[in-house]
């Protein structure tokens, strides 16, 4: 058996005069097929490998893959077919742990904490695992929201705790556990991706 790698620096062994390919870009290819556009035609036809499958056509109720519906902001699909939802604003910790990092916020509802499954992930210990706190941004009115989390720990708005949803504006300073987040919108009266 001889060593070999290749040219995303994947090392594999195989018999010497092996002329298959490195078997982790294979694996990495074959994901990667899959998960191209599911109701892009071509992307289906091409990972399925089925001509049947460039008659699929999208779900009833499905948004398009661009634009604007029912006063939504639509993700676009980038080269791959995977939905990438617009940026509508970043927070970024000034204090904390993780000073220096920004977030991007998306429209709908953006969750903090300390979970790996959270959208804004904070490495401060001090901040609840799941959902310390929301931001939401509704497109219809292009209004940004904070709101406490489900956990017991309390959420500060430029210093005052937050128990019901409050409105967000520019630079105001979030305070959750150790960290201290200011807000930086994009979407607002001067800027709006249905433009």
């Amino acid at each position: 058996m001889k060593q070999y790698q290749c040219p995303r620096f994947h090392l594999y062994n195989a018999p010497e005069g092996h002329l298959g390919g490195c078997p982790v870009c294979a694996a990495q290819d074959a994901e990667l097929a899959r998960t191209r556009g599911l109701w892009s035609p071509d992307a289906l036809a091409t990972a399925v490998g089925d001509a049947a499958a460039r008659t699929l056509d999208p779900p009833a109720g499905r948004p398009a893959p661009e634009g604007r519906m029912d006063g939504r902001t639509v993700g676009r699909r980038d080269a791959l077919g995977a939905v990438v939802d617009p940026v509508v604003g970043w927070l970024v910790c000034v204090a904390g742990a993780d000073k220096g990092r920004d977030w991007r916020l998306v429209g709908g509802l953006n969750a903090v904490g300390r979970g790996d499954a959270m959208p804004v992930r904070l490495s401060d210990p001090a901040v609840s695992r799941e959902r310390h706190a929301l931001i939401s941004f509704d497109p219809r009115s292009a209004r940004f929201l904070l709101a406490p989390g489900e956990g017991r720990a309390l959420v500060y708005c430029n210093a005052q705790e937050v128990l019901v949803p409050v409105p967000l504006h520019a630079h105001d300073r979030i305070e959750l556990g150790a960290s201290t987040l200011v807000f930086v919108p994009l979407v607002g009266p001067d800027f709006g991706w249905d433009a």
